[in-house]
């Protein structure tokens, strides 16, 4: 009977890069604000980050208990209760300003976001030319980044390609890679487009590191 199939449907784990691509968000955000500083605790970073990642985003929830827990987390409640002259039995995790926490928010923000993500990738899996466009843009957004990152002298170029042929052989022979996928197997631009979303991800990291 086709009902009985519906919970094992409903039961269908996602696909993987939406938690790969939030995971890498998370390792960015907390390279950035070793950087910057100041410096924070690891543990609640990990546990505000996981919490995140279990829940989700969640309309009915988020962000409500996303910001609690991070709060509790972090540190950041048991300090507010002290600062107002109250008792509390919560070590105080951190003596991290208001302005510290700005990293346990963006982990798990950026952790949640999993789910939306899942979305978007199904809806690129079943658009092969949407993926095309977006694999394409993202090389041309990291092109342009390492380029500026080169001449500020805060990179090297080590792609042996653009050393040879600077950016449009890049450009070009990836546009010729896509296309060749796209023809042949279109799933498997799928990958190239999350490992380029990342580093993305990271150049973003790297211009608010360097100012």
């Amino acid at each position: 009977m086709p009902w009985l199939h519906l919970p094992f449907q409903a039961m269908e784990p996602p696909p993987f890069p939406g938690r790969f691509i939030a995971i890498g968000g998370v390792v960015i955000v907390n390279r950035t604000a070793a950087v910057i500083g100041p410096p924070m605790d690891l543990v609640p970073f990990v546990a505000t980050a996981a919490f995140g990642l279990t829940c989700g985003f969640d309309r009915r929830r988020w962000p409500w208990a996303h910001v609690l827990f991070t709060a509790v987390s972090g540190g950041f409640l048991a300090q507010a209760l002290s600062w107002v002259g109250l008792r509390t039995f919560s070590r105080i995790g951190s003596d991290l300003p208001l302005a510290g926490y700005w990293a346990f928010l963006a982990a798990v923000g950026i952790a949640s976001t999993w789910e939306p993500l899942v979305v978007a990738f199904r809806s690129l899996r079943d658009r092969p030319v949407w993926l095309v466009v977006a694999v394409n843009a993202l090389n041309v957004a990291d092109a342009i980044m390492t380029q500026v990152a080169v001449r500020s002298g805060g990179a090297l170029e080590l792609n042996p390609l653009v050393r040879f042929g600077g950016l449009p052989l890049k450009i070009v022979l990836v546009a010729a890679l896509t296309w060749i996928l796209f023809r042949r197997r279109p799933s498997a631009l799928l990958w190239p487009a999350v490992a380029l979303a990342w580093v993305v991800c990271y150049h973003l990291s790297g211009l608010v590191v360097n100012g």
